[in-house]
């Protein structure tokens, strides 16, 4: 039996949550890495991590309060 795909807000909403995931551990991993900026020493993860805030916040509107909760956890 052929599954019909996804409807439009099931897909975004998954890839939404999965950006979010994957930005998350990026950032986990760039922590560990140090970047020079202008001379400073910074760990790298400074700069994905805030663009985890814009994407929870989109899969809160997207989603709801208990599925952004649930994709933080």
């Amino acid at each position: 039996m052929r599954s019909l795909p996804p409807p439009a807000s099931l897909r975004a909403a998954i890839t939404l949550t999965a950006l979010y995931i994957a930005a998350q551990i990026l950032s986990d991993v760039g922590s560990l890495k140090i970047a020079f900026l202008a001379g400073f020493a910074v760990d790298a993860g400074t700069f994905i991590y805030p663009v985890t805030f814009t994407l929870r916040d989109l899969v809160h509107k997207r989603l709801g309060r208990q599925a952004a909760r649930l994709a933080i956890l």
